[in-house]
């Protein structure tokens, strides 16, 4: 059997089983709390993607420390659940996966969740060379909650209390030179750490180690950007329209203000979840 019919044969499993309102128990599949529409997600984005392409991982991905977009879909699933289920992404996402694999993410995003939440930021940021991606994103997601803009300046907020804002802060006017560097060495480890991590994307993007190098990389990297404020708003928006929201990133920044959130607004935060796309994720 071809790929092609494999896919099909893929597609029509996952409109079966959409059509029942039930759940797999361990007792059947071996696996407890299964839910159908996660089954049928998983076969319909299987099933797509078999139907265009012989697909592997490596056709899917762009960056080898990246999962495939089922299973992305699967730790949606496991951490939310539930259909009335806000899902928010931001570009870095987006670019972790070739056009096949961002077909296969937003195919299965509106399967099971009615899309995915993306803001004009983040379309704006698809282009150069990821402008192919701009079109099976914006055919696949959905507006944010309207209004969602007033919430701009608590999410920038939350962000700001995060380990990349935290380096911005403390490193960089070492760095220039306005500010002494820790003297224990226990203080100084995490300060060293940082900026080693820093100096490795210099040389991958410019080669040459200057303090100028140093400083775009650092804002690019670290400084909370005006898109990552607007995506935060939207999740933000969401929760407090009462849905749960996943915001499914590959960003640190995302993960602290996810976990500083729940620590200063444990109600809010009870309906706010994070997941990535990395291979080493649980």
């Amino acid at each position: 059997m071809s790929r092609r019919s494999v896919g099909l044969f893929f597609v029509l499993v996952s409109l079966f089983v959409s059509s029942f309102n039930l759940l797999f128990t361990g007792a059947v599949v071996g696996v407890s709390g299964v839910s159908l529409s996660l089954i049928a997600v998983v076969f319909f984005v299987a099933g797509v993607v078999l139907i265009f392409t012989g697909v592997t991982l490596e056709t899917l991905v762009v960056d080898e420390n990246t999962v495939s977009p089922f299973e992305v879909i699967g730790r949606i699933e496991n951490v939310a659940g539930g259909k009335d289920v806000a899902v928010v992404v931001d570009t870095s996402i987006l670019g972790a996966y070739s056009e096949k694999g961002v077909r296969g993410l937003m195919g299965g995003l509106r399967k099971g969740y009615g899309g995915a939440v993306v803001s004009d930021s983040v379309l704006a940021e698809l282009r150069g060379d990821v402008k192919n991606l701009r079109e099976p994103v914006l055919k696949k997601s959905v507006a944010p909650t309207e209004g969602y803009e007033k919430y701009m300046k608590e999410a920038r907020g939350y962000l700001e209390k995060g380990r990349k804002a935290f380096y911005y802060d403390e490193i960089i006017p070492i760095i220039l030179g306005e500010k002494e560097a820790p003297e224990s060495r226990h203080e100084s480890a995490l300060y060293v750490a940082a900026v080693k991590k820093l100096m490795r994307h210099v040389k991958s993007n410019y080669k040459e180690m200057t303090r100028e190098n140093l400083l775009a990389v650092a804002d690019r990297h670290w400084k909370v950007s005006d898109v990552d404020v607007d995506v935060f708003a939207a999740v933000l928006a969401e929760a407090k329209s009462g849905k749960k929201v996943v915001i499914a990133e590959r960003d640190v920044d995302f993960e602290d203000a996810v976990r500083e959130v729940k620590r200063v607004n444990p109600k809010l935060g009870s309906l706010i979840y994070y997941v990535n796309c990395y291979a080493e994720a649980a």
